[in-house]
């Protein structure tokens, strides 16, 4: 443990005891480190990490560790196309293609795409290009193959009108930079915003060289993980210390990066007009920013702005009050959220400045159920977003709104939530689900208690057509494009099963371990996007290759489970001369063992998909593998491993 200003035993500030508290709770519940800084009126007035960032060598981390920031980046991305525009190189309201020709959708509305709706999250870009972004190594060609998966996708919605998280667009975004700036990304961020700000841990992927480099560690084994790599600068790339992220916001907010009007710009409610479809939207985008102003404080007459992020390995959180000139940023390694943290620092310290009072303890009462309101019937059906499948169904005996969630092609019970009066059905203290409609489509929204501002949780869908989708019924795909430094392996994208949705003709569904998305069918092989509010989404497709299906998803693909072989002990594995991944089917449960080869990996499914085994971060040599379970190999045309 490191700190940059450790006050006086006796005159600890409330803030700083809440983050000592709240981080090394996070490494009590799995954390490997926490950093967190506290800026007041441009000056760090508390910094200090936790754990250990090297256990093997015994190396704490301490204030100048650097972290991977994820989604963090965008505000320097935003800061980049600001200030480019603060000197007339570009126009926020111009479109994109008329900086970017190269930038190409089969969707002729692309052509629609502005600067500013790349930065909002309102282009309707579907989503993200997962494909090789987070590795072991940088991937050099990542700006390419994004551009080129572009050039073969749709549009979720109308460019403009909803805002929906995009990290494509911010890819775009750092290509606009580099094209108008003549820089590379990480040259332009390096002279004018990381050199100004006064910033010395923050650069493109971790600094050449530095040994001063947080890692993951396995909270259940306690084994490292190698270092990640993010190749979407522009969209998550960055790596950076609390201090650091500090320094950034007061850049900002001074005016040192920009002028005053473009802060506040990009510091202004930005989002798409239908965000919501009725009301004000709860995901409050400035441009970069996820939220201009966060509720809790909001309420008490205070802005805090935050923007988070997200990696395999890293979670953070920075959020700023600039007109208190309060800034508080916290990371940490592992899969702990930061938020919650960071913004209890953050009243911590309104509260000790005086800025707002001391906050009471909260009496949660136990809610009452009234009777369901005529009419809420309409809204049973099938709803959903990018993650789940639900059921909706009503239970008048107990006054109750029921869901039920597609698991393995069927609906397994999931939760309920009691009515509480005027069609709104308690989700927790904070926040309740109501139903709305809104030009013929259903929706299912989450709402602020404190201030009626609402999310789009799910829609419900409804028989889309009479296309034949036998081709995705009942079918389980394995990656066959996997690279052997992916860190993804936990994300959507890895292990697919399809299906079709009961009684929804025309409706097909595609889910992993961790996610169940619907589409419908443009025709028997293809499938079209209608999930508008969906994050994330791709398109999905099926191609016959030498007379064998081969699912499209994204950029990833992936083989039909049932022509792949069954394991021989002791047979030898090649790798094709095309590179793709070879797998095998474990019949029954076995004694598995094989050699790996110098850039290769290995890698156990179970027969539902979850990742068992993983020769990268487990250094087992035999396993009992299940049966019916898969395995795996990844590596260089010709490698060849040997399997007993």
């Amino acid at each position: 443990m490191n700190s940059e200003s450790v006050p006086n035993s006796e005159k600890v500030s409330n803030y700083v005891r809440v983050a000592r508290t709240e981080s090394w709770t996070a490494i009590s519940n799995g954390a490997s480190s926490v950093t967190t800084a506290v800026m007041d009126n441009g000056r760090i007035v508390y910094a200090e990490a936790f754990g250990m960032i090297d256990r093997e060598r015994s190396f704490p981390a301490n204030t100048e560790t650097q972290y991977n920031i994820g989604s963090i980046s965008k505000v320097f991305t935003m800061i980049d196309v600001l200030q480019l525009c603060q000197q007339r190189k570009i126009e926020l309201d111009n479109p994109v293609v008329q900086y970017l020709p190269e930038f190409v959708m089969i969707d002729e509305r692309f052509k629609q795409i502005t600067v500013r709706m790349l930065l909002n999250h309102s282009s309707g870009i579907p989503g993200s290009n997962y494909s090789r972004l987070i590795c072991t190594a940088k991937n050099s060609n990542y700006i390419s193959e994004t551009l080129a998966g572009l050039r073969d996708s749709i549009l979720k919605c109308e460019p403009g009108i909803i805002s929906v998280y995009c990290n494509d667009g911010f890819t775009l975004a750092e290509v606009l930079v580099e094209r108008m700036s003549g820089m590379s990304y990480a040259e332009y961020i390096e002279n004018n915003i990381v050199l100004p700000a006064g910033m010395r841990n923050t650069s493109c992927c971790f600094i050449n060289g530095n040994q001063n480099v947080a890692r993951m560690y396995n909270p259940k084994t306690g084994i490292g993980r190698p270092a990640e790599y993010v190749s979407a600068f522009g969209t998550g790339g960055i790596a950076s210390t609390a201090t650091d992220l500090c320094l950034l916001s007061h850049a900002l907010f001074s005016g040192e990066l920009l002028g005053l009007e473009w802060v506040r710009e990009c510091s202004r409610l930005q989002a798409g007009p239908q965000t919501v479809p009725i009301g004000t939207p709860l995901a409050a985008f400035g441009l970069g920013w996820d939220c201009v102003a966060v509720e809790e404080f909001a309420a008490e007459g205070i802005i805090v702005i935050s923007k988070g992020g997200g990696t395999v390995e890293f979670n953070c959180l920075l959020a700023v009050a600039p007109n208190e000139k309060l800034a508080v940023a916290t990371i940490v390694a592992g899969h702990i959220e930061a938020s919650a943290i960071n913004l209890k620092i953050m009243r911590a310290a309104l509260e000790e400045k005086n800025f707002i009072k001391k906050s009471e303890p909260f009496v949660s009462l136990t809610p009452v159920s009234q009777p369901l309101p005529e009419g809420i019937t309409d809204y049973e059906g099938v709803y959903c977003n990018e993650a789940s499948i639900t059921l909706v169904k009503f239970d008048k005996e107990t006054n109750t709104l029921k869901r039920s969630e597609l698991k393995n092609a069927e609906f397994v019970s999931q939760d309920e939530y009691i009515h509480t009066g005027n069609g709104k059905f308690r989700l927790d203290d904070a926040y309740h689900l109501e139903f709305c409609t809104k030009n013929d489509c259903k929706y299912l929204l989450q709402v602020s208690e404190q201030s009626g501002s609402a999310l789009v949780l799910s829609q419900r869908i409804t028989a889309d057509s009479a296309a034949d989708t036998s081709a995705f019924e009942a079918m389980i795909w394995l990656p066959r494009n996997l690279t052997a430094g992916d860190l993804l392996l936990n994300e959507p994208g890895v292990f697919f099963r399809t299906g079709v949705v009961s009684n929804l003709p025309g409706i097909i569904y595609l889910s992993s371990e961790r996610i169940c998305t619907a589409y419908g069918m443009k025709d028997e092989n293809n499938c079209k996007l209608i999930l508008p509010y969906g994050c994330d989404l791709s398109r999905v497709r099926i191609v016959d290759e030498n007379n064998a299906s081969i699912l499209f998803v994204g950029a990833m693909q992936f083989v039909d489970a049932r022509t792949i072989p069954c394991w021989r002990s002791g047979e030898r594995i090649a790798i094709s001369e095309d590179g793709y991944n070879a797998a095998r089917k474990i019949k029954v449960q076995a004694l598995f063992a094989s050699s790996v080869p110098a850039n290769g990996r290995i890698i156990v499914y179970s027969p539902e998909g979850i990742v068992k085994f993983d020769s990268l971060v487990d250094p087992a040599q035999t396993l009992i593998v299940e049966a019916e379970a898969y395995v795996l190999f990844i590596g260089n045309p010709g490698d060849l491993f040997e399997t007993r």
